[in-house]
């Protein structure tokens, strides 16, 4: 499933639940550039401040296979 298929539904979902934004909004990602310009993209769209986490476990995971 390409990541906009996701993300753009997901901030519509919580842009309904919270409307006026006064809940704190955060993205966590693997560190996929294209997720974290969607992510950007749709948090401009939504006018809300989206905080982005990186996941470290997964990203140690991408590098223990690579290993």
């Amino acid at each position: 499933m390409d990541p906009a298929e996701v993300i753009a539904p997901a901030f519509a979902q919580a842009d309904a639940r919270d409307p006026t934004h006064e809940r704190t909004w955060i993205a966590v990602v693997d560190g996929d550039q294209h997720q974290i310009d969607l992510i950007g993209a749709e948090a401009a769209r939504h006018r809300a401040r989206v905080p982005i986490v990186l996941d470290l476990v997964r990203v140690l995971e991408y590098l223990w296979r690579a290993g």
